[in-house]
């Protein structure tokens, strides 16, 4: 079963999260681990995820419960921002803990499917693929809906990491025609991390991968992922399907009305820097609004930004500061949380002090020129002979 198409606001109910007991943490977070049920798989699985707030509030009882309507309509929408991780990762990784501390306003960060906390739904690898975007699709659209009809949160912050930025971006051409139709559905801001563009630059690792499928057919990789040795299979189709990813249509169908930060290390072996010069190309063109795309540049940075010290400091700080400057919030996030107590979302702006921070887009060259300079930059700052042998 996919998410093929948007239920009315709210939902269909699968059943009530399982909630562990909260923990107020050093940041005065109440952090709450939820395991969400999943609404489009056949099998039963939850998705397992932290909740963090800032006051902590119960969840509202089901649909079908008699008193769900009053109790919803006097428990008033709240902003959340919702995280993503990358391949192969989980909800806690990299940066995450440190951002949710800063974010201003609630957060909660997942496991896709697969990957640490979440179970597969079977298949090889018990179910995990490199490119099974669709499935990290419909744990997104599970996720969203059960926190909008359980706690009334809007998703007015999206972070993706990775994987995680790839599959933001496909969730907005997914959904784009409901976000123009219904407000509840719309997600004003996007943050995007070290996102590929070059789908096809995958077989890069051919010299990698290639000599595997001869021998037994798949190479095994093994990681290590929250602290536990992993081992999972890539085969041949799996390849084919990555490099196919249409990330440019999606990028296209991008909406209009929403801000977009891009990050991205300048020694980011995994992606090149380049990488997210067509992402600003296609972000900028003619038709839209100046302004709505933003480029940050992490020096020294690596892909998961722990190449150097202080990294995670400066991404969080970007991300914090970017949306504070776009919603008009302070530190604090009284404006932007205040303004979903009236039931008006906080204005999407510019702010010429803040755009002239960040990295300048060129405006008066030719469609590659952006790209040509980074691949440039990135040359420099990547030595040759690691730049084919880059993780997914």
């Amino acid at each position: 079963m996919s998410s093929s198409a948007p239920p009315p606001s709210g939902g269909s109910s699968a059943g009530s999260s399982r909630v562990s007991a909260a923990k107020v943490d050093a940041t005065h977070l109440v952090q709450t681990k939820l395991k969400v049920p999943h609404r489009f798989t056949t099998q039963s699985l939850d998705v397992t995820g932290i909740l963090a707030q800032h006051v902590e509030f119960q969840q509202l009882p089901p649909p079908t419960d008699p008193s769900y309507a009053s109790r919803k309509a006097g428990l008033r929408k709240r902003p959340l921002a919702l995280l993503l991780h990358g391949v192969l990762a989980h909800k806690d990784q990299t940066y995450h803990k440190g951002l949710v501390a800063r974010l201003p306003i609630d957060s909660f960060r997942f496991d896709f499917r697969s990957n640490h906390e979440t179970p597969p739904t079977g298949g090889h690898n018990g179910g995990w693929g490199m490119a099974k975007f669709d499935e990290d699709l419909d744990d997104m659209r599970s996720v969203i809906l059960h926190l909008r009809e359980r706690y009334n949160y809007h998703v007015h912050l999206l972070i993706g990491h990775s994987r995680g930025a790839l599959d933001g971006f496909a969730y907005y051409s997914k959904w784009a025609e409901a976000m123009r139709q219904d407000p509840e559905e719309r997600i004003p801001y996007y943050v995007s991390l070290s996102a590929r563009w070059r789908m096809h630059r995958i077989h890069d690792r051919d010299n990698v991968y290639l000599p595997a499928f001869a021998k037994e057919g798949m190479y095994r990789w093994n990681v290590r992922v929250a602290g536990k040795d992993v081992e999972v299979q890539i085969r041949p189709q799996d390849v084919e399907q990555f490099a196919n990813f249409p990330i440019a249509d999606h990028v296209r169908r991008f909406p209009l009305d929403s801000d977009a930060l891009l990050i991205h290390g300048t020694s980011d072996t995994t992606v090149p820097t380049a990488d997210v010069a067509y992402y600003v190309n296609e972000l900028s063109a003619p038709g839209r609004r100046a302004g709505s795309c933003t480029l940050y540049l992490v020096e020294n940075g690596n892909h998961n930004f722990n190449s150097q010290k202080g990294l995670y400091d400066e991404v969080i700080e970007r991300i914090t500061t970017w949306y504070a400057a776009r919603t008009g919030s302070g530190a604090d996030g009284a404006a932007a949380r205040a303004g979903f107590a009236s039931g008006v979302s906080a204005a999407s702006t510019s702010s010429e002090a803040e755009t002239a921070e960040e990295a300048p887009v060129p405006t008066d060259s030719g469609p590659g020129a952006t790209t040509e300079t980074l691949e440039s930059s990135w040359r420099k700052s990547v030595d040759g002979d690691n730049a084919g042998k880059g993780k997914l």
